[in-house]
């Protein structure tokens, strides 16, 4: 997906659901971005945008006309409605997410850098990539959550916690918030488990290699080269800086205001309220440390200082053995 060549081939599933809803246009065989208007699903996609819209405007002037008849009757709305109000209105900030994904997707697969690095990291050491068991783990997961959990929550609070003001118009543009903000914090997260897994195993082979009696230096310097690559192809997932951003404001927003809302909830003994809202809280604020927490292992091994020791070696190697013999290349090394 996305240029890969096979290394995120685990990213499939979550490409394919993102399709589903319209999240991304992709292309298939193989499966990628691409905004082609008639050999992708662009217009699948702008369909899908335009219904979301509608259910948005829907939904801003129910809420706003239950307001406005509240107080122009002199009634006063329960606690319930009015929290659940301020999050209805306050969730579709979401969907700033929707075009920058679009826009830094097709950023990403047009980088012809980034493609060719992928390319070559598959021909030189495709027979030692393996699946990433986290990333693959994480696109079904992510694939039962679209299919099954979204829509089912999205029904839920509108039928239950937000019944009052709310018609079934409005599941449209909460499950399509839902469904942005999981999507896209899996997307990240599972790029890069698969760069820390073929990281892993590139450094398993070079530790493999560098136990032998005489390294081969040709492939010592293979793998000199496969490193800088692979630190550029972690590099350019960094591509996406708006969205990444755009994600990180509105997780923080959000997980303020339910906090809040919490605590108000407390208060008040609206128990059950508040540990719904609070449990919202938990599942937006559990997306930012899945992204964080799979940057931090991807540049814990493409960037290990142990790493770079051993390109060191390969290059005091292959120097010995231009201007030498081999076996002053072993005892260089050795050194």
């Amino acid at each position: 997906m996305f240029g890969g060549h096979g290394m995120f081939a685990d990213l499939q599933p979550i490409g394919l659901s993102m399709a589903l809803f319209g999240l991304l246009p992709v292309t298939f065989r193989p499966v990628r971005v691409s905004f082609h208007p008639l050999r992708s699903t662009l217009a699948y996609c702008l369909a899908w945008l335009a219904l979301v819209l509608w259910s948005l405007h829907r939904m801003v002037t129910d809420r706003v006309r239950l307001l406005s008849e509240a107080a122009a009757a002199g009634r006063e709305l329960s606690m319930q409605t009015q929290f659940t109000t301020v999050l209805c209105l306050a969730f579709p900030g979401g969907l700033v997410l929707l075009p920058l994904v679009w826009v830094e997707s097709r950023r990403l697969q047009s980088n012809v850098a980034y493609g060719t690095h992928c390319q070559n990291l598959m021909r030189s050491f495709g027979h030692i990539h393996r699946s990433c068991r986290l990333a693959r783990g994480l696109s079904w997961v992510m694939v039962v959550f679209t299919l099954l959990v979204s829509p089912l929550v999205a029904v839920l609070w509108l039928s239950v916690v937000a019944a009052e003001g709310s018609h079934w118009t409005h599941v449209f543009v909460n499950n399509h918030v839902l469904l942005l903000l999981f999507e896209v914090s899996a997307f990240f997260s599972s790029l890069f488990h698969c760069a820390k897994t073929f990281g892993r195993n590139l450094s398993e082979c070079l530790s493999k290699e560098l136990s032998l009696p005489y390294p081969c230096a040709s492939r010592l310097a293979e793998y000199r080269r496969a490193w800088l690559e692979l630190r550029d192809v972690t590099r350019a997932l960094v591509v996406l800086p708006l969205t990444a951003l755009a994600l990180l404001i509105f997780v923080l927003v959000t997980f303020t205001l339910q906090m809040y809302l919490t605590l108000v909830c407390a208060i008040e003994a609206q128990y059950a309220l508040g540990f719904l809202i609070f449990l919202m809280a938990l599942s937006f604020i559990s997306q930012v440390l899945l992204v964080c927490d799979a940057v931090h292992r991807a540049v814990d091994v493409v960037g290990n200082p142990g790493h770079w020791c051993g390109l060191g070696c390969c290059v005091c190697v292959c120097v010995c053995v231009c201007e030498g013999s081999a076996s002053d290349a072993v005892l260089s090394l050795r050194r």
